[in-house]
């Protein structure tokens, strides 16, 4: 039998989100060394979309596990292809990117096994060290006026 492994040998599945406050804010994770990839990366919050499970309840599912808080707003903003080399290996996800509104007070570390940090940034601030992906989720953002 064979394994399957999403985003390895079968196209998987993410919703992702950029988080934002409403006031040109947004919300990044650094991704600690027990995360997937891209260790020491700067990113936004997400996740597998699992069997079973509609886009909306997996996003509500990511927000709460990453950061402990709730939706204030959420819309989808793209969906796009996330096609990178990870240690000599080629994976392929598709992902669904939502912006969300939240109470910038709630937000906490909800997976401190994974995420070393969150911080909140502005368009001129963003840090040096960003996911291969974050040019992508930057473009959406902008366009959709979320980060000016």
């Amino acid at each position: 039998m064979i394994s399957l492994i999403p985003g390895e040998n079968h196209i998987g599945i993410v919703v992702c989100a950029v988080v934002h406050d409403g006031n040109g804010n947004i919300l990044l994770l650094k991704r600690g060394k027990n995360a997937r990839d891209e260790h020491g990366k700067w990113d936004i919050c997400g996740g597998s979309l699992e069997f079973d499970e509609t886009v909306e309840t997996a996003m509500e599912r990511e927000l709460n596990e990453e950061l402990r808080t709730k939706s204030l707003e959420t819309k989808i903003l793209t969906v796009f292809d996330a096609q990178r080399k990870i240690k000599g290996k080629e994976t392929h996800w598709v992902a669904i990117l939502h912006s969300i509104l939240v109470d910038p007070t709630t937000v906490q570390i909800g997976e401190p096994n994974k995420f070393d940090e969150i911080k909140w940034y502005k368009l001129s601030s963003l840090p040096e060290s960003l996911h291969s992906q974050f040019p992508k989720v930057l473009a959406a953002a902008q366009k959709a006026n979320i980060i000016f």
